[in-house]
């Protein structure tokens, strides 16, 4: 992906502009269209603007009854219906992390990248962990999301147990002690962007099918069942989704 490999991190509050414990090596990175409140730190100079609109003209339409939408608020899923052709959220299930009425952030769970944490962060030597391509927004961002707040500091609450973000330096010494189970944080580049009311639009377009999130989706063991998972989950008619074809002329 062209990442260069950073011997360090500069932390930022992005809802304020202000560093918080400087740290040489990469510059701050703001989102182009709304406050952003999670410590995240650069890879490389670029900008990406957020993903367009998922449904211009859909092929097929799921039942609306199924597409029943509860809050949108951090913690939910977004799982994209069977059709969605968009190659960035094709079959994927997005954490939401943040929703306020400038716009919302989230992560994708079950796309992983061809690279490890030590191929682009150089003080994270001998720890091989996948990182996982978060969305299309900022691919020059570092984030991650863990669930062990009691270990790992200055996160903020998503749901449950599950935090984003937080001490990056005392995140790296818990995992070379190997006192911080892998499976127990994910590191994504980029994100899942929208700008204001793009989401509610997607999600009356029936774009997503969305559910409370628990702690087992969003760490699953195996990327490749968590969209399926997410939805059989749910019973009903929601399992025979995930034996549609992806293609529905292909039905």
């Amino acid at each position: 992906m062209g990442f260069q490999k950073s011997s360090g991190a500069r932390f930022t509050s992005i809802l304020t502009g202000l560093p918080t414990p400087p740290h040489p090596s990469l510059r701050p990175h703001l989102p182009p269209h709304f406050a952003l409140t999670s410590p995240h730190f650069s890879l490389t100079p670029s900008s990406s603007p957020n993903h367009t609109s998922l449904h211009s003209n859909p092929q097929y339409k799921i039942m609306a009854y199924l597409f029943t939408m509860i809050p949108i608020v951090p913690g939910i899923l977004l799982i994209s219906d069977p059709f969605l052709k968009d190659p960035n959220f094709k079959r994927t299930v997005i954490l939401l992390c943040e929703h306020r009425q400038e716009g919302s952030v989230g992560f994708v769970l079950n796309k992983s990248l061809n690279i490890n944490l030590d191929d682009i962060i150089t003080e994270a030597a001998g720890i091989g962990l996948q990182v996982y391509d978060g969305g299309p927004v900022q691919k020059d961002t570092l984030h991650f999301i863990h669930r062990r707040p009691d270990l790992i500091q200055g996160g903020i609450a998503v749901f449950d147990n599950v935090y984003w973000g937080g001490d990056f330096e005392q995140v790296l010494e818990l995992l070379r002690n190997r006192e911080l189970k892998q499976n127990d944080i994910r590191f994504f580049v980029g994100y899942s962007g929208w700008s204001e009311d793009q989401l509610k639009d997607e999600l009356e377009q029936k774009s997503w099918i969305t559910r409370q999130a628990d702690s087992g989706l969003v760490f699953h063991t195996n990327k490749d069942l968590v969209w399926q998972d997410a939805l059989k989950e749910l019973g009903g008619e929601y399992r025979q989704m995930v034996n549609y074809p992806i293609d529905p002329q292909l039905n």
